[in-house]
């Protein structure tokens, strides 16, 4: 029960205040059902005038929800609404027609299809608290709205996006159900169960007496905000599942039907406390954890269940993954009897399906277990995977281990995975991360240039000007005397190996040496920045230094974009040409694409932003004097924008001409050699082309039209362009 706070006592604004900051407290604590003992008595047996206006202001409220896309509260705050009929704060015909403005929006012409099943997705979030009072009440016009929803349901557009967005596909794991329709077969279902929901008590029943009392209120009119671009919604998602009665560890654990709506509202329960308390994963953790005292169900498998599935989500999750995947290592630390239990099961599960796992999914799941294992000492039942050395490396099972150790050795060191590892297993151990310096060593004397880098290095360390490193590099001779080459490849060998060698110590010297080159920059510049090519060789060059430490190949990427030594076009050339073919497959590489463009899209938003305030400011001020001078930074703000849309688009465009050219030369060399083409290598790829759309679904909107006409036509194989049309039936 939640005690009522000596400020509702009072009267007038700040009592209506007070009561709507207690009715979110008790909503967004997650106490079913929301009206406690108190808050039945403090809603019904005060002025009516007190209460009118508390409705008037959860409307309010509500509006700047829907206006700012606060949508988790907006979910949160049309339940509270609608389960005020059952206290008989408010009527049942004013909620039903609450509920119909939201099926109203729906159908606006502005509206995206995105935007209309989310809106009646709100009202069937809401039905199950409400349902019974609208038949005891206003039945034949609530069976016609469910009349209405379903003819909705029907005739919603295809749902080929489906296999997009699902973590598996395969038949093997419990479906994954497009979010919607899921939720519409679990009301349905409930509806032929007379509207009856177990677990959850109902409070307002002791009640009945005081309620007969009370005097519902009327709504207010509300009428939704309807947005036109998709991507104001929340994403359309899949339900994901792992667990059904089959998969319980003990015969008297005990969990609601997938198909039921208590499963569904429990879930949703859980989603809330986890999305309204992200910043603080120890009170999350304890709410979680208190939450499982709920009598006669399993909740320990549902915690988990819905943590992987927002680990899973997409195309984006809504909170970042550090966050779930440290929430999960509090819950193993709270409750060490079960929860860890529960986990390992569900990371074989997951492991058990690795070879139709969406592989953005596939990637999230690698980071996790590595990030999961760092916490516990890397102790696992790695006896598990010996096998995996006798495996295809293109196979997932061997994939996925492959990379499993690559980012553990970024969280720990080598001797340690020696140390944990069965020996067995050692051969698959990566290299120790060190750099490989080809001028220093055995027979390097005979290099061309190994002089100079030696040189170069010691000047390095005595903190020399960049003068100095210019002067050094200018000895470099050019390959067979060719002064006509744009660019001279035994400099940049040079001077990338050098800097490299320098900082190789650790990370923080690698990022200090790469912060100390902004004085060497103009050295570069000369070097690498007017030609491609050489900013290309440049690269190869780092991933020959740094070959086995993937790492620092992404921090060293990262650092030159941000200082402009390299272009992220000239980083996608250098990705798909030949010397690196063999890697494509390797998650790093893609980590750096995705990283790269994932920045574009955050410096383009900035940008905006900043426009958007400057031209706000403009609309504010009306000095005369000062017009010229924000007229002139809103031009040059423009511009900026202009040019990063420009190069975003250019990355987009080329990152998927290359994946498509790739897939496109497969299929015909398949084909000449008759043999299958749907090979592991065929499916990895093709999943990271789906992973772009993901990770870049708010870019791929603004290009869709030009995308169609120019990379995915009809003279491209359909096996290739489907996923393409199939992901854009969910951003319209």
């Amino acid at each position: 029960m939640c005690s009522r706070p000596t400020c509702c006592r009072g009267h007038g604004q700040e009592r209506i205040r007070a009561m709507s900051e207690l009715s979110l407290t008790i909503i967004t604590s997650f106490v079913y059902p929301f009206c406690s003992q108190e808050w039945v008595l403090e809603a019904n047996v005060i002025s009516i005038t007190v209460q009118v206006q508390f409705v008037e202001h959860l409307i309010k409220v509500l509006c700047d929800y829907v206006k700012y896309l606060n949508w988790i509260d907006v979910e949160i705050l049309v339940i509270l609404i609608c389960d005020l009929v059952n206290s008989r704060c408010v009527s049942a015909d004013s909620c039903f027609s609450f509920l119909e403005s939201f099926f109203h929006a729906s159908q606006d012409e502005n509206i995206s299809q995105v935007g209309r099943d989310y809106y009646v997705y709100l009202i069937l979030l809401a039905i199950p608290w409400v349902a019974g009072a609208f038949v005891e009440e206003i039945k034949v016009e609530f069976e016609d709205f469910l009349g209405k929803i379903d003819r909705y349901m029907k005739s919603r557009p295809s749902l080929d996006y489906v296999s997009i967005i699902s973590v598996w596909n395969s038949d093997e794991m419990p479906p994954q159900k497009e979010y919607l329709e899921s939720l519409w077969s679990q009301i349905l279902g409930l509806k032929k169960d007379g509207w009856k929901i177990s677990y959850f008590a109902r409070y307002q029943d002791d009640f009945v007496t005081i309620l007969r009392t009370a005097t519902p209120h009327k709504l207010p009119m509300f009428t939704p905000c309807v947005f036109k671009n998709p991507s104001k919604y929340p994403s359309p998602k899949v339900v994901f599942r792992i667990y059904g009665k089959e998969n319980l560890l003990a015969k008297n654990m005990n969990l609601p039907e997938c198909e039921s709506i208590e499963r569904f509202l429990l879930e949703q329960d859980l989603v809330w406390i986890i999305e309204k308390n992200y910043q603080q994963k120890k009170e999350c953790a304890h709410l979680l954890v208190s939450f499982r005292k709920r009598e006669e169900v399993s909740l320990d498998f549902l915690i988990v269940e819905v943590l992987f599935g927002k680990i899973f989500q997409l195309p984006k999750p809504r909170c970042a993954q550090i966050f779930y995947s440290s929430l999960l290592i509090e819950l193993c630390h709270s409750w060490p009897n079960t929860i860890p239990q529960v986990v390992a099961q569900a990371t074989q599960m997951i492991c058990d399906n690795l070879d139709t796992m969406n592989m953005t999914c596939f990637d999230r799941f690698v980071d996790w277990l590595s990030f999961h294992l760092c916490h516990f000492k890397f102790l696992w039942s790695w006896e598990n995977w010996i096998n995996c050395g006798e495996l295809n490396p293109l196979a997932p099972q061997r994939m996925f281990f492959t990379e499993l150790l690559c980012d553990c050795l970024q969280l720990s060191y080598h001797e340690r995975l020696v140390e944990v590892l069965p020996t067995a297993l050692h051969k698959l151990i990566p290299e120790v991360p060190l750099p490989k310096n080809k001028f220093s060593g055995s027979g390097a004397d005979r290099l061309p240039g190994a002089s100079i880098a030696q040189h170069l290095t010691q000047a390095l360390k005595e903190k020399c000007t960049p003068e100095d490193v210019h002067a050094i590099l200018m000895d470099c001779p050019y390959p067979d005397d060719d002064m006509d080459m744009p660019f001279n490849p035994l400099k940049i060998e040079v001077l990338t190996t050098a800097v490299l060698v320098s900082g190789s110590r650790s990370i923080s010297h690698t990022v200090a040496i790469l912060i100390k080159l902004v004085s060497y920059m103009s050295v570069f510049k000369e070097f690498a920045a007017d030609s491609k090519e050489a900013q290309i060789h440049l690269l190869q060059t780092l991933h020959e230094v740094w070959f086995a430490n993937e790492q620092r190949i992404m921090i060293v990427v990262d650092k030159m974009l941000k200082m402009q030594i390299i272009q992220s076009l000239a980083v996608i050339e250098w990705i798909f040409s030949e010397k690196m073919r063999g890697n494509l497959m390797r998650h790093y590489v893609w980590q750096i694409v995705y990283s790269m463009t994932t920045r574009l899209s955050r410096s383009i938003k900035q940008i905006q932003e900043e426009l958007d305030k400057k031209q706000a400011e403009e609309g504010t001020m009306s000095s005369a004097s000062s017009d010229g001078e924000r007229s002139s930074e809103i031009s040059a703000i423009q511009l900026k924008l202009s040019a990063a849309q420009e190069l975003q688009k250019a990355v987009i465009f080329t990152l998927l001409q290359k994946v498509i050219i790739l897939l496109s030369e497969h299929l015909l060399q398949s084909d000449a050699e008759d043999r299958d083409s749907h090979t592991g290598w065929f499916k990895a790829i093709q999943g990271r082309m789906i992973q772009i759309f993901n990770i870049e679904h708010k870019s791929i909107i603004n290009y869709a039209d030009e995308l169609s006409s120019y990379l995915f036509t009809s003279d491209i194989d359909a096996v290739i362009t489907e996923p393409f049309f199939n992901y854009l039936t969910m951003l319209k």
